[in-house]
């Protein structure tokens, strides 16, 4: 198992090297990473966006090597440490607070030489995971096996958001 440093190099590097070409033919600009930084850890803010006209933007984003899905998908719990805040509690914390709080979620998958590419508004996306979490319907987890314990991920599928995403599909530049 990697440790938690390792899995974020290495997500980013991903990122860098799949994600951020195809993101650049639509969204082109100055993309720089904050892997490592306290933008990350207090923020969950993994990229700093300008867009060519001048417009900054936060960017939070999860990158997968696997099958596409339909939902994004966000930290719920660790197992391992129950009380440690991840992602969701964070997030929600930060968006409760009005702190601050990435403009757009990008949630990617490389799959067989090909690129699938979900954005949405952030703030949409953590309203409807607020409401996920209130409502008494049961949440859709899957869990991610870590060193000690696993990190359970709350699925938040695209049909509940009150805007669909906007999907990008490529080809792999490279691959």
């Amino acid at each position: 198992m990697m440790s938690r440093h390792k899995r974020q190099s290495r997500g980013d590097r991903i990122f860098r090297k799949w994600v951020l070409p195809i993101l650049k033919n639509h969204y082109g600009g100055m993309w720089q990473s904050t892997s490592g930084t306290h933008l990350d850890y207090t923020y969950c803010i993994d990229w700093f966006f300008t867009c060519p006209e001048g417009i900054p933007y936060q960017v939070a984003s999860r990158s997968w090597q696997s099958k596409p899905k339909q939902h994004f998908s966000v930290r719920y719990k660790k197992t391992s440490d129950p009380a440690q805040k991840v992602e969701t509690q964070i997030m929600l914390d930060n968006l409760h607070q009005g702190k601050s709080f990435p403009d757009k979620t990008i949630e990617a998958f490389i799959y067989n030489g090909w690129i699938y590419i979900a954005v949405v508004d952030s703030r949409m996306l953590w309203e409807v995971i607020q409401q996920m979490i209130e409502s008494k319907d049961k949440l859709s987890i899957f869990r991610l096996k870590e060193a000690v314990g696993h990190t359970e991920f709350i699925r938040v599928p695209f049909n509940r958001l009150p805007e669909p995403p906007q999907k990008i599909v490529a080809k792999a530049i490279g691959f």
